[in-house]
């Protein structure tokens, strides 16, 4: 990677989007990225441009290589005058994406004349369209309300996990709230959880910075990049940036939840969010338990089967309809 100071700031962000989505992009990659991102507020809104085009043209592998990709990236850079028109490439960046039939669009202004409030049952999951063509899709027991104005796109989620495919509009930002950060994008893909007292936000294309709202002091934007995720705690603190399985944190749109070497006792207490029978853990000893596996979570009998398969447990109904799963024998 060439010298940021040596560039000027379209040219690196250029770079980096073509970088970052290559699938050859190292943690020492990451760490030089993220500080980059947040040396300055340019910097984050020049990559959040430049990563999109790479990602659509990434999506044309079979006609651009990485090294044309980032030519092409650098060239409209340098010929650019104006950052704000990014979606109009230069003459072989534009005519790469046309070859593939990719397409980019704005979208007309919407406003609504108060908030909007969304609200999912246990076990179902609902599509909300937006006027500005943006999609929210929010999973099991899920509650949410939607403003849309002049100014931002808002979404207040005050419990449970939704899903954004984000239309990218430049003169409105689109900020989801949650109880521990805010996450702010211009147009991207990403996922938002709000647990009990943490919010995990993991981002599936494009790029996102995680804003913790509690008053502490090293509380700082996080910019999170296609394949990584953070989870900020309510105290304003968040664990460090890991990449994650993108299949992993979608699954559930399919009515499947997957776990990779997770405690039981963090799969069960996820679980029950999909059934009004509570799973129970009887035995102490087994919270510890790993689990890896997929789980239809529409039908919560095959998950109490597979679970006490895997883990050579036993589970049994509880007096008040509740599943209990102890240490078997």
């Amino acid at each position: 990677m060439s010298n940021p100071d040596s560039k000027n700031i379209d040219e690196v962000a250029a770079q980096w989007a073509a970088r970052s989505i290559s699938g050859d992009f190292s943690d020492g990659d990451r760490r030089a990225l993220q500080r980059w991102l947040q040396a300055n507020p340019s910097h984050a809104q020049a990559f959040d441009q430049y990563i999109e085009i790479a990602e659509q043209a990434s999506d044309i592998a079979d006609l651009i290589r990485e090294d044309t990709l980032v030519r092409d990236l650098e060239k409209f850079s340098r010929e650019s005058t104006n950052r704000r028109s990014w979606w109009v490439a230069g003459p072989a960046m534009a005519a790469s994406i046309a070859a593939a039939g990719l397409f980019f669009f704005q979208s007309a202004p919407d406003i609504d004349n108060g908030w909007r409030e969304f609200a999912t049952a246990r076990g179902e999951t609902k599509e909300v369209r937006l006027a500005d063509g943006s999609l929210v899709t929010l999973n099991t027991d899920t509650e949410l309300r939607i403003l849309m104005t002049d100014a931002e796109r808002r979404i207040e989620l005050s419990k449970g996990e939704a899903l954004f495919d984000v239309v990218r509009d430049n003169d409105r930002k689109f900020v989801v709230a949650s109880k521990a950060a805010d996450t702010i994008v211009r147009g991207t893909r990403f996922n938002v959880e709000q647990t009990t007292n943490d919010t995990i936000v993991s981002v599936l294309s494009g790029v996102v910075e995680v804003d913790p709202i509690a008053d502490e002091k090293n509380a700082l934007p996080v910019t999170l990049i296609a394949g990584h995720a953070v989870v900020v705690h309510s105290s304003g603190a968040h664990d460090p940036v890991v990449a994650f399985n993108p299949d992993i944190v979608s699954a559930w749109r399919r009515g499947f939840e997957r776990y990779e070497n997770q405690r039981l006792a963090y799969v069960v207490s996820d679980l029950n969010r999909y059934f009004d029978r509570p799973i129970v853990i009887r035995d102490v000893a087994l919270e510890n338990l790993p689990v890896t596996g997929g789980f239809d979570v529409t039908n919560q009998a095959l998950v109490v089967q597979a679970l006490s398969a895997a883990l050579s447990i036993r589970a049994s109904n509880g007096p008040n309809g509740e599943i209990y799963l102890e240490a078997d024998g």
